[in-house]
């Protein structure tokens, strides 16, 4: 399997003009995080997702004999101008062992992954991610998670077009998010009067039954016990609700998030509390970036659903943001109902899968585009619901 041309794995560097492309070794992967965190930072995105600590936990809880690293990066001649954080999956199809490019991260709920581009780069740097690729042996490049913005849209869908590639393109997710206000007042005032009711209700019973009600933010940084809190209480949580089952507590997910919770920084995110007599009853991870906050994941005592302490929670959680000067508070990936109760926009996010150029691409690419088709014509003969944000509106 040659995941990089011959002259990039022979001489490590592809010159074009005054850039260098260079693949990433697993070594070097491991001390780039300064130079990565920085480039990142220069960059127009705003996702903690694609973080150096982030996308090295991740490779640190998958790499094997059947995942192999596909970092590229350029160089202009001083610095680090871009990054593709890839890697390829190998599977078997008829005793044939077929490999897919993703992104890093794609599989543990990572959203808005991209390339990393300094600005004024992007144009050149999108070339030469693809002109390696042309020379990958794959079978399928299946990217998802990145948004309009991104510089894969905006720069890689027309230089794939331009170059006749065949590729499918869909919408992946929608991000329900919260731009936020800046005091509590203005929060309250966004929420719906059915919201405002239902949270002062619920809280204020939960006080008249107990005595001591407190919220609290702890740092998510090397601290592993709450790692275990927050799996344990997502575990209770799910296992409440018949007929459902989390993808989220499995021991894959676990190491992951120990590997994370040992590189991560202390700014990079925290774990809120809501304390019942001194017993944690309610855990939020919330991830932070450049101003933007992440809620990542949560858990809670079923005993205490009566009194809807997950929303209130998340209400409290949201103050904590606005008192920081958050800009964003994105709930990813999902459209359940309760995160209605506080968003007010919401971004979509895409996928996109990339065939390669051989005859055996052309085929799995009309045979994908016919059953996308087959699939689309069969959804237009069902009624559509109305979606949950639709519902909401109307309850309220």
């Amino acid at each position: 399997m040659i995941f990089l041309s011959n002259h990039a794995m022979e001489n490590m560097t592809h010159m074009s003009l005054d850039y260098k492309l260079k693949a990433i070794s697993e070594t070097e992967f491991a001390s780039l995080q300064t130079e990565w965190n920085k480039l990142l930072l220069q960059s127009c995105s705003r996702s903690f997702f694609l973080k150096w600590e982030w996308l090295y936990s991740y490779w640190l809880s998958i790499k094997s004999d059947d995942n192999k690293l596909v970092i590229l990066a350029v160089k202009d001649d001083v610095d680090l101008v871009a990054i593709a954080p890839f890697y390829a999956v190998r599977r078997s199809c008829l005793g044939i062992p077929i490999w897919k490019i993703k992104f890093l991260g794609e599989d543990v709920a990572s959203d808005y992954l991209d390339f990393i581009v300094k600005p004024g780069h992007e144009d050149k740097c999108v070339q030469l991610f693809l002109d390696e690729f042309a020379n990958m042996a794959f079978s399928t490049i299946a990217l998802s998670g990145f948004s309009r913005d991104s510089i894969l849209h905006r720069y890689g869908f027309p230089e794939l077009a331009k170059r006749r590639w065949h590729f499918l393109a869909s919408i992946a997710n929608k991000c329900p998010e919260i731009a936020l206000p800046r005091s509590e007042n203005e929060l309250i005032g966004q929420l719906s009067s059915n919201t405002r009711y239902n949270l002062k209700r619920r809280e204020k019973q939960l006080r008249k039954e107990y005595s001591r009600v407190e919220f609290s933010i702890v740092e998510f940084n090397k601290n592993d016990e709450l790692v275990d809190t927050l799996f344990r209480l997502h575990a209770a949580r799910w296992d409440s609700m018949e007929h459902r089952a989390s993808t989220f507590n499995n021991d894959f997910r676990r190491d992951f998030h120990r590997n994370l919770n040992a590189v991560a920084g202390s700014d990079d995110g925290f774990f809120a509390l809501a304390q019942v007599d001194d017993k944690i009853v309610s855990i939020i991870l919330v991830f932070h970036f450049r101003g933007h906050y992440f809620f990542y994941q949560n858990g809670w005592d079923p005993q205490f659903s009566k009194f809807s302490i997950g929303i209130v929670h998340l209400f409290y959680v949201v103050l904590y943001c606005i008192s920081r000067n958050g800009d964003t508070f994105s709930m990813l990936r999902g459209e359940e109902s309760y995160k209605f109760k506080f968003a007010n926009a919401a971004t979509t996010l895409h996928s996109i899968v990339i065939f390669e150029h051989g005859l055996v691409g052309k085929a799995a690419y009309w045979t994908a585009r016919m059953w996308r088709s087959a699939k689309m014509i069969g959804k237009a003969m069902i009624k559509k619901k109305p979606s949950v944000a639709e519902q909401m509106k109307k309850q309220d």
